[in-house]
């Protein structure tokens, strides 16, 4: 059996997978988490087995001491943002990527996730259960998150999103086209509406300020009484357009928090590859960073 064989298998196999979602909805459970975990593990073997890096026995040929330049750069695409996982619509961008390189495995670098995703939980808190926004999460595991701590989360993505979760809600449109229940408590904007009207994920160019707009109909989707926005953007030293994102700077930020009233403001600096600094309040910086904005409607 060829490795192309096996892996798409292995995405068929998946598909089962979101069918038997719906069966545990339902009542219906036919099969265990272990016989699940037992059936990834067997065809991680399969492919490993296809290219050669395992025997039948279950040894591995290949250990990473003995990387090599082909299958590290392989090996590299296929868990990264084009790969497999990606094409069915299951990457998650991770806060610590990880890059193999021949002969072993490195940290590629540590992105504003690692900052953007707990502030985002400690400034929605477990107090209480919330009905929450969470805009353009396709991609990111924030939304199954706040739905296990007890929150009520509704999803908008054109992508939908992948992960089921009974508090879960999923609108798989974009934001304007959202005609649901709103009087939201807080809306979630994680290092999102920067690409909004560019031309990136699947959206259509724009002339018009899409990330405007967006933050308009926030604030018609949150309760008028003290509904949240919780924002994070790339931020910097000057107002940027870089290819796919939006870089703000403190004027283009305010111009996109217009008829919102910030409550917090915060930024964090990418230090080096490995590390990021979260800045003393309304300090400015002085290369790449992420804004994290709290406000209210």
């Amino acid at each position: 059996m060829g490795l192309t064989s096996v892996l798409r298998d292995a995405l068929d196999k998946r598909v089962e997978w979101t069918i038997s979602l719906v069966d545990d909805r339902l009542g219906r459970r036919r099969e265990t988490l272990h016989d699940r975990l037992d059936d990834l593990e067997r065809f991680g073997r399969g492919a490993l087995q296809a290219q050669g890096w395992m025997d039948g026995d279950g040894r591995l040929g290949e250990p990473v001491a003995q990387l090599r330049d082909t299958n590290a750069a392989y090996l590299n695409w296929a868990a990264g943002p084009e790969g497999y996982a990606a094409q069915a619509g299951l990457w998650f961008n991770p806060p610590v990527p990880v890059n193999l390189v021949p002969g072993g495995v490195e940290v590629l670098m540590v992105n504003e996730r690692v900052i953007e995703q707990p502030w985002v939980f400690a400034q929605v808190g477990a107090d209480r259960p919330l009905r929450i926004l969470d805009v353009g999460g396709s991609e990111s595991t924030v939304a199954v998150s706040l739905a296990t701590l007890g929150h009520a989360v509704t999803v908008v993505d054109p992508r939908g999103y992948p992960v089921a979760h009974p508090d879960l809600t999923v609108a798989a449109c974009r934001l304007e086209d959202y005609d649901g229940p709103a009087a939201f408590d807080v809306a979630v904007c994680l290092s999102a509406v920067e690409h909004f009207g560019l031309d990136h994920y699947g959206q259509e160019a724009s002339a018009a300020r899409a990330d405007h707009a967006a933050l308009r109909t926030l604030r018609g989707l949150v309760r008028a009484d003290g509904g949240r926005l919780l924002l994070t953007v790339p931020y910097g030293p000057a107002f940027a357009v870089a290819g796919f994102e939006r870089i703000y700077d403190r004027p283009a930020l305010d111009e996109l928090l217009d008829g919102w009233t910030v409550a917090e403001r915060r930024v964090a600096q990418w230090r080096d590859r490995l590390a990021w600094e979260l800045l003393a309040p309304d300090a400015e910086p002085t290369g790449r960073a992420v804004a994290l904005v709290a406000a209210t409607a």
